[in-house]
Order: C-alpha cells, then structure tokens, then sequence
C-alpha cells in the first residue's frame, strides 16, 4: 500500500460559501473517509485561523492543520509551530488604518482581535461565510503578541497599493473585492508543507493538494499531484497538475473516483 498525505484548502475547496455550501457535502465527506480508510493522512492546509474553521470540518478528525497561509501548523490539538507579526507592524497598520479608515482583524489560532474601523462590513463579512462572531478577545495588549495573520477590510481597493507598500515585509492575497489577508511574504501553505514533511519525515509519500486560490500556488509547486478546482481562480491552472469539477459539482469526489479507480464511491454514495 503506497503511503499518502493530501492537503485540502477550506474555502472554494471543501465548501463554498458562495454557492451556499457551508459545509462539506455528503460525498464529500464519504471520499475523505474512503481516503483515510485507505490509509492516507488528511491535512487541512487554510488561510483561515484554527479558530475561524467549521466545526463541521473540524469534527472530520483531519491529522493536522495549517493555518494562516502557513503561519501556523496543529497537529494532534497542539501548535506545533507559530510565526508571530512582530509588535511593529502591528503598530504600523493601526496606524495606516486611523488615517485610509480601514477595518481589520489579527489572528490567532484561538481568538480574533477587529478594529472598530468598517465593522459593520466586517461583521457582514462574517455573516456570509458563516464565521463564528463569538471568538473576539478585546485584550489587545494580550493578542497583539502572538498575531499569525492580519486581515484588511478596505473601504477601496486602491488602497492596497498604499497599505502593501508601506508593509512591503507581508505579502497580501486578495480574498474578495475590498478584502486581503496578509502574513509574512516568506511564509506560504508551501513552505509550511515543507515543514510537515520534515517534521513527520514522509519525504518518500505520495502526495495530493485540492485549492482553488492563489494563496494555494505556493502549495501546487510544492506537491506533485496539486488539483485545482473547477471554481479555481484562473491564475492556478498554470500551477496544478490537474482540474476537477467545482465543489458544486462534487470535485473532491470525482476526482477521487477518477483517479483512484475507486469504483465502490458510485455504488456507495446515493
């Protein structure tokens, strides 16, 4: 039995708020127990914070997390590494966010802190991809140490021009119109990968990826089967091995069954 390890992106990947899919569908989840009964590790490789991924997901018992585009990795209910935005920059993006009267939120893997700035943009935000409210910690002076990742809630889009260049140490991914989560431009959910491999020592393993963004790149260069999926931002085809269907149209699934010869999902999957 070969060992394998595949990587799946949360957003546009495992669901689609858009579409109205906020957790991952029957087929869904029925391939990722195919997976894992096979004898595959599962990892979650998101932009999210842990604290910000569904319970839905969470209750899927993946072998570990990558979070924050690769700022943070879990495995086993432990951080296993953080990189930490220094106490700097912190102060530098209040600032730019009190003069160009942005909102944002810092991340950790267990609480969000989020301005007072376009709140109600935020909150709606939060709203439509069905995102917990209730993990806010108002302890600024406690959260603002150990900040994986920042998101930016822009009244324009223009202005991450002027903020990306006053913060040119972060590279910024945009999420969607007037939305961009930044964290350090050295650190991607490829190179955090990386690590996992080092870590659990699988050099040798056959690997799988599922994305959809360009915050997913990094990750397709890194693992030799990378898939987009058919609802993948256009700029990731040149990345990925291979293109499946869009979540919508069970992508994860069909691929599985594709490639894997996996016969028994048609006749076991209603």
């Amino acid at each position: 039995m070969k060992n394998i390890i595949i990587f799946f992106d949360i957003d546009g990947t495992l669901i689609d708020c858009s579409k109205g899919i906020t957790k991952p569908t029957d087929k869904t989840v029925y391939t990722l127990k195919e997976m894992r009964d096979s004898g595959a590790m599962l990892f979650i490789t998101s932009g999210r914070p842990y604290c910000l991924i569904n319970k839905e997901i969470r209750e899927l018992d993946f072998d570990g997390y990558i979070t924050s585009n690769g700022m943070c990795i879990l495995m086993e209910g432990k951080v296993i590494n953080s990189k930490i935005i220094g106490g700097y920059i912190i102060k530098k993006l209040i600032s730019l966010s009190n003069e160009y009267n942005f909102g944002y939120h810092f991340e950790t893997p267990t609480s969000l802190y989020t301005s007072s700035n376009n709140r109600k943009f935020i909150n709606d935000y939060f709203i439509r991809y069905s995102l917990p409210l209730s993990i806010q910690n108002e302890n600024f002076e406690e959260i603002s140490k150990i900040v994986n990742k920042i998101s930016v809630y822009l009244k324009k889009d223009e202005d991450i021009k002027i903020i990306s260049k006053e913060l040119n140490m972060l590279t910024f991914h945009k999420v969607e119109d007037c939305v961009y989560e930044a964290c350090y431009d050295y650190i991607s959910k490829g190179s955090a990968i990386k690590e996992v491999i080092e870590i659990l020592d699988i050099k040798d393993w056959e690997m799988y990826a599922f994305g959809d963004g360009t915050n997913d790149i990094e990750m397709m260069q890194i693992v030799e089967n990378s898939i987009a999926m058919g609802n993948c931002h256009p700029q990731l085809l040149k990345y990925a091995k291979y293109q499946t269907a869009s979540v919508d149209k069970e992508g994860i699934y069909e691929f599985w069954k594709a490639h894997n010869h996996q016969e028994k999902l048609d006749s076991d999957v209603v």
